[in-house]
């Protein structure tokens, strides 16, 4: 039987109030609100919601209905995305906006379906259970169709510098497992009013406060292995029509930028590392001689090293068994050149962006065209490249979207990278949450891998962000300017670095049996 709070909430139109309040609080959460202190009770009210719902369609369409809310406006702007650069007309662009809202709103819909049928069973069990069915949902997400791992809901806890080192061990899984207990328990004091709730409550709360003592977080870096880096941040202008001319004014721009040194710099700052942003040019360092010496003599003249990005144009391998007939295709790149001009390692794009940089079942999306400038499919990179400098050292970069799938970036890390950087080309999104977003995003990868991130954008946000997930220096949008900064490389392999998503894995595994064991009864 239902406690008797609920009779207050048993009609649908109620509970829909609910579902749509705990979507307008979660996306109070991310930028441009930033409100992080409602992490801990967003998701009050879809349990309110939710529990003990006794038709599951029902309890179905109520978590989808606050994930529309939630997605709808977190998300805005890839309708902007896709019908600015996309070539879509608004009523093609406001389809496939919808269908995508809707299939992203569709998780929250199960989470709520598993909970509403374990409450009718075990209305106090379910509270525990609440966390790691949510947590196998974002996973679920963040790997289906390639995934959409974008503003999960533990990304709230980025500015909690503290409790934010869970994730070294979890992932940020472990912190969205941590908002929903929180949720879980406060919910359930109110509910059952009882004193076993209390002490769970009270327990959670000494329990966070305990792991923001006993994780201690050291800013006390070591000089000796202090470097600095530029990074330079272009404006480039997406739309921007490319000849002769102006590829070689940027080219020159580029490039004072890289060499301009800050009136504010100590004579005995090196700089140790240049960074380009994601190609904001059509660039193509193994196919055009002069962009290949350019930057050549841009590495020797600074005596760093050079990030850039750039489009290479080859046969796909064997690996990829194209049945087709050979022929070039393009590979969004990185290179990395050395101080003394020559070409470090070049590493391909693995995880690409849906309908950006290609478009998935073409004869389905046909009447879409693919936003990047390039002529054809961007072709996906196969394995991860490390960039060993010739001090020793071990850098890792990933291009764009790949920051926010934490798996791929920890194998950077896990493989040797002693510092991450990051280059991207935000200018899609225009003046909207989305850059901050991303970079929120970025800022765990630094934390789950205890690494220093360097960040190129070419619209901005460009930024430096250490370990602990805080920003050290960046940039405004749409400026073209340089950010200076010491980095240090780090060593040490976190947990998570090493093992990866045993966490969320693990949840994912608890559901299943769960629900399994639910039907049999």
């Amino acid at each position: 039987m239902a406690p008797l709070f609920f009779t207050h909430v048993s009609s649908f139109s109620k509970r829909s109030f609910f579902a749509v309040l705990s979507g307008l609080l979660q996306l109070l959460i991310f930028p441009n609100f930033s409100w992080s202190f409602l992490v801990w009770v967003a998701l009050i009210p879809l349990l309110i919601c939710g529990f003990q719902e006794r038709h599951g369609n029902r309890a179905f369409l109520l978590g989808v209905m606050s994930g529309i809310v939630f997605f709808g406006y977190s998300c805005y702007w890839i309708f902007g995305v896709l019908n600015n650069y996309g070539n879509i007309h608004w009523i093609g662009a406001s389809f496939l906006f919808i269908l995508l809202i809707v299939y992203l709103a569709i998780y929250q819909g199960i989470f709520v379906y598993l909970y509403s049928r374990y409450s009718l069973k075990d209305p106090k069990l379910c509270l525990m259970l609440s966390p790691i069915i949510w947590v196998s949902t974002e996973y679920l997400r963040a790997h289906m169709f390639t995934g959409f791992p974008w503003c999960l809901i533990g990304y709230g806890f980025i500015d909690f510098v503290n409790f934010v080192q869970l994730a070294r061990y979890t992932g940020v899984y472990g912190l969205s497992f941590l908002a929903v207990l929180s949720s879980s328990l406060i919910f359930g004091l109110f509910v059952f009013s009882s004193k076993r709730y209390l002490c769970w409550l009270l327990l959670l709360t000494c329990s966070v406060f305990g792991i923001s003592k006993v994780i201690t977080v050291d800013i006390n870096e070591k000089d000796k292995n202090k470097s600095y880096a530029r990074i330079v941040q272009t404006n480039i202008d997406v739309e921007q029509q490319w000849n002769n001319k102006t590829k070689i004014d940027i080219l020159n721009d580029l490039t004072k930028l890289s060499l301009n040194k800050k009136k504010d710099q100590s004579q005995n700052q090196v700089i140790e590392v240049i960074v380009w942003p994601e190609t904001p040019a059509p660039f193509y360092y193994n196919h055009d001689s002069s962009f290949r010496s350019k930057i050549t003599q841009l590495a020797q003249k600074s005596g760093a090293t050079v990030v850039f990005g750039f489009v290479d144009f080859r046969s796909p391998s064997k690996e990829t068994k194209n049945t087709q007939p050979a022929s070039l295709r393009p590979y969004n790149s990185v290179g990395t050149v050395s101080s003394t001009g020559k070409l470090i390692s070049q590493y391909d794009k693995i995880h690409l962006v849906p309908f950006g940089e290609y478009i998935p079942l073409k004869d389905v999306f046909f009447f879409i065209d693919k936003i990047s400038t390039e002529a054809g499919n961007f072709q996906a990179g196969q394995k991860v490249i490390l960039s060993p400098l010739e001090s020793g050292r071990t850098l890792g970069t990933v291009i764009c979207y790949e920051v926010v799938v934490p798996d791929l970036v920890r194998q950077f890390v896990s493989k040797g990278a002693e510092l991450l950087v990051s280059v991207t080309n935000d200018s899609w999104f225009g003046d909207t949450p989305a850059p901050y977003q991303h970079l929120l995003m970025a800022r765990m990868r630094a934390v789950e891998n205890n690494r220093y991130l360097l960040r190129a954008a070419n619209s901005g946000i460009s930024a430096v962000v250490n370990p602990n997930g805080q920003i050290l220096t960046e940039t405004k949008l749409y400026a073209k300017t340089i950010l200076e900064s010491p980095f240090w490389w780090k060593t040490t392999l976190t947990f998570y670095s090493e093992w990866g998503d045993i966490f969320a894995f693990v949840c994912l595994m608890i559901t299943a049996l769960s629900f399994l064991l639910y039907y049999k009864k």
